[in-house]
């Protein structure tokens, strides 16, 4: 198999710029916002484990929102309803822009995602096609 790395993904806690002149540094104080993994992930990225890389116990982020879809958490993040840890190549964009801006460290490694195919079978024209445009994809946002 021939492997090759797309995108490395990054959790950080973040929040719409508007909130953070309102919001103060302790992160205990922080409106929450939690979303629920729909399956078991390689890596836990829960406000728990973010608490722990901080020095907190994960019980002290337990409150706030929660949604069921990390989607409807970053649009409670860009209305403003709080800070939520979420992957920064989600929201490349609305970093990029300033909508939104990474509150405070640690960010968390997430997950990795890899390009797999084999070296004994030749790829389809068309699946040849979709490499080169993940490869371009992953290459501009990395």
């Amino acid at each position: 198999m021939n492997v090759t790395l797309l995108l490395d993904d990054h959790f950080a806690p973040v929040a719409n710029k508007m909130l953070l002149t309102t919001m103060g540094q302790d992160a205990l104080q922080w409106p929450l916002i939690h979303f629920d993994w729909h399956r078991p992930l390689p890596v836990e990225l829960t406000w728990g484990v973010w608490a722990l890389a901080t020095g907190r116990k994960p019980a002290d982020m337990s409150t706030g929102i929660r949604y069921s879809e990390e989607s409807h958490a970053i649009q409670a993040v860009i209305a403003g309803q709080g800070v939520a840890l979420l992957s920064l190549l989600l929201i490349e964009e609305e970093l990029r822009l300033g909508v939104l801006q990474i509150v405070s460290k640690p960010v968390l490694k997430g997950m990795s995602y890899y390009l797999v195919k084999s070296q004994k079978y030749a790829s389809p024209e068309a699946v040849t096609i979709v490499e080169e445009w993940l490869l371009r994809v992953a290459h501009q946002s990395g």
